[in-house]
């Protein structure tokens, strides 16, 4: 009796429980992490706080230049999915939107991915409002010069009386 075996598939198998991202980095607002997805399959968490009502922006752009196409997952305090996302190069979450309401106050997870089994690095940006200010304050008919880097945020912050006329040019 002779045995043959037609084929061997072996399978790698990556998880997180919503509910306990113990290993999640924080993010900060304003800032960026640099990262990277190394192992076929692998997911990248982390976290945030936000009060229900509040606005954020998370953007994870392929530094790599190969053929990773990041995902992101945004979660509720609850586990619970608000949205995911992906693009060919840069992924975004803008909340709120269509998609998108921060409805929860607590902590947020975000998780990163890749759209099929690429890896790549990357660099995940998060900004909040209120609160982010990057870039500092604009001064009435001053101008600021600055660079943007694939994915990156800039926040900056102004001062408004109900009723008055604001006029921003980039």
């Amino acid at each position: 009796m002779s045995l043959f075996i037609r084929s061997l598939t072996i399978f790698l198998f990556f998880f997180l429980v919503s509910t306990s991202f113990a290993h999640a980095v924080s993010l900060i607002n304003g800032g960026v992490i640099s990262d990277a997805i190394s192992t076929p399959g692998e997911l990248d968490s982390y976290t945030f706080f936000a009060n229900a009502g509040e606005s954020v922006q998370i953007r994870v752009a392929d530094t790599s230049n190969s053929a990773f196409r990041p995902r992101v997952f945004l979660y509720r305090p609850d586990g619970s999915e608000v949205t995911n996302t992906n693009d060919f190069s840069v992924a975004q979450i803008i909340c709120p939107s269509g998609k998108c309401t921060i409805d929860a106050t607590g902590t947020y997870t975000v998780v990163v991915a890749d759209w099929t089994s690429n890896t790549g690095t990357y660099d995940i940006y998060f900004t909040r409002a209120p609160g982010a200010n990057e870039g500092g304050a604009l001064i009435n008919g001053g101008v600021i010069s600055g660079q943007i880097d694939l994915g990156e945020l800039d926040s900056y912050t102004f001062f408004a009386n109900a009723g008055e006329s604001v006029q921003i040019r980039v």
